[in-house]
C-alpha cells in the first residue's frame, strides 16, 4: 500500500511477514521533462544527429562513447569476483529441498515439478557432462554460479 505520510510504498509478503519500504518520488521530479530543442533551421538537413554540435552541457556521441568503454572491462572484472567467490562458496555436494530436486533433474533430464525450469534443467545437463571436476551436485551448484556472475555483469 501507499502510505503517504512517508510517501512510501509498502509490501508485505505472503506467509511471513515481510516489509519494504520504497522511497516514492515527489511529483515534480516525476513530470515529464520537456522535448529537446529541434534542429536550428540554419543547419542542413543532411546532418545526422551525431553530426551536430552539442549544445552547452551536452556531450557529443563520440564523447559519451568514450566514457562508456570502461564499463564492460569493470563489468567483466567484478563478474569473475562474483563468480570466484560463488563456486568458492558453492554447496559440494546435492542440497535438501527444491535445490537438491534441480541438480537431480538436471543430472538425468528429468522434470522437476511446476514450471520445471527447462532452461536451467538442459544447461546444468550439458555442463554436468563437461565439467569434470566435482560431484554432479557441486557441478549444477556451478551453474547457478554462472548465472548469479552473469547477472552481475549484466546489472553493472
Amino acid at each position: 500500500g501507499f502510505c503517504p505520510s512517508t510517501r512510501s510504498v509498502i509490501f508485505v509478503g505472503v506467509g511471513r511477514v515481510e516489509v519494504c519500504l520504497l522511497p516514492v518520488a515527489p511529483r515534480a521530479e516525476m513530470a515529464p521533462k520537456p522535448p529537446s530543442k529541434p534542429a536550428r533551421a540554419s543547419e542542413p538537413a543532411s546532418r545526422t544527429l551525431e553530426q551536430r554540435r552539442p549544445g552547452p552541457g551536452q556531450q557529443s556521441a563520440s564523447d559519451e562513447a568514450q566514457e562508456t568503454g570502461w564499463a564492460f572491462p569493470v563489468g567483466m572484472a567484478l563478474a569473475s569476483v562474483a563468480l570466484a567467490v560463488y563456486v568458492k562458496t558453492a554447496y559440494p555436494t546435492v542440497p535438501g529441498g527444491d535445490a537438491g530436486e534441480l541438480c537431480f533433474a538436471s543430472c538425468c533430464l528429468a522434470i522437476a515439478h511446476p514450471p520445471g525450469y527447462p532452461l536451467f534443467i538442459m544447461t546444468g545437463h550439458l555442463l554436468t557432462h563437461l565439467i569434470p571436476i566435482g560431484t554432479p551436485g557441486f557441478r549444477v551448484n556451478c551453474v547457478s554460479c554462472a548465472c548469479g556472475a552473469a547477472a552481475v555483469l549484466f546489472f553493472f
